[in-house]
């Protein structure tokens, strides 16, 4: 597990309607799939892109949402895996986007999938998809298999558009250590059966199967 510096602060929120689990204009982590299902008597099980095949690096994705009560601006925000950067680093930075109140953002790793043209790149924003609940999806446009997040143990970690760590979320056998101030750090469970999430009490949990699948990119299952 990664060491946590004494000087980082670590915040948990447990059932506090009136405590914000992040400060605006900053976005909210809300799921991960780093673990892409499989199922020999459902090949489609594993397809969270939706475009007719698994791919257990392509499928993978990073959500978030704007939690607070005004719209804000995705310009610039950086999300990254644990890996160094000269060591198959996976790394997406949103352009020029404005999600509203309650809307979700998807990163889709993007190995070998076929997305249509309402999807966004890191260069343009593209439009909310209806099939996925009217969030903004975006293709990372990776090409090598070797980047993506680990399922042994890996971390999906939030930048600002300056830079500054905002959350650190880690799970398994997560040896680096969390950017020294990273004001939020967090463990996800460990799994290999679908995605991790935010609950309502701001824990991550193994997501629950709804509708038959162990994720769903673009909306809580329990709004």
């Amino acid at each position: 597990m990664p060491v946590v510096p004494t000087a980082a602060l670590i915040v948990t929120v447990l059932g506090a309607p009136d405590q914000p689990l992040t400060v605006y204009p900053h976005p909210l982590l809300t799921e991960i799939l780093y673990a892409v299902p499989r199922d020999n008597a459902d090949p489609t099980l594993g397809d969270a892109s939706g475009d007719g095949s698994r791919n257990a690096v392509g499928d993978e994705f990073v959500e978030l949402i704007n939690p607070h009560d005004k719209p804000i601006n995705l310009a610039g925000y950086r999300i990254a895996d644990a890996h160094p950067k000269d060591r198959n680093r996976f790394e997406f930075t949103f352009p020029d986007v404005e999600l509203e109140p309650g809307q979700a953002a998807v990163v889709f790793n993007g190995l070998d999938q076929r997305f249509d043209k309402g999807v966004g790149t890191d260069r343009a924003a593209g439009k909310p998809s209806p099939a996925f609940h009217h969030a903004y999806v975006f293709d990372a446009r990776n090409d090598s298999r070797y980047i993506g997040l680990a399922n042994a143990g890996d971390a999906v970690v939030l930048y600002a558009p300056d830079g500054s760590p905002l959350t650190y979320v880690w799970w398994g056998d997560c040896d680096a250590e969390p950017p020294h101030t990273c004001p939020v750090v967090e463990e996800a469970p460990k799994t290999d059966k679908g995605s991790v999430r935010l609950d309502d009490d701001g824990r991550w949990e193994v997501h629950p199967v709804v509708q038959g699948v162990p994720y769903s990119p673009g909306i809580h299952p329990e709004p």
